[in-house]
């Protein structure tokens, strides 16, 4: 999902826009958490698996990170090596144009239902 561009204020796609910004800020933080806490979600140690089963060790160590809290684990921030959030404008390169039509379609669909 993206944003939409020049969204008129106060419209179902400008609160769509907000959602969406929310959202990422949410997930970008829990990304860095994990980052922080497990070596193998770094850039620098990228997961070099299928994205399923990737999301399945994303999805471990966050598990594995509420048990920390839950039982007062420290937490020992490892150092971020190198600044991997790109957060300029979302490509779009690799999609076909029935692709991001279909993607565009889902997305205005969910706005209108939702927003």
């Amino acid at each position: 999902m993206t944003p939409i561009s020049n969204a008129d204020e106060d419209s179902s796609s400008a609160r769509y826009n907000d959602a969406h910004t929310w959202a990422r800020n949410t997930i970008e933080r829990c990304n860095g958490l994990l980052k922080s806490r497990f070596r193998c979600c770094q850039r620098s140690r990228q997961l070099h698996y299928s994205p399923e089963k990737a999301g399945l060790i994303l999805n471990a160590c966050a598990v594995l990170h509420n048990i920390c809290i839950h039982y007062n684990v420290r937490h020992f921030p490892i150092e971020e090596l190198e600044e991997d959030i790109a957060w300029g404008p979302i490509s779009h390169d690799n999609c076909t144009n029935s692709l991001r039509d279909k993607e565009v379609a889902l997305r205005n669909s969910l706005i209108m239902t939702r927003f």
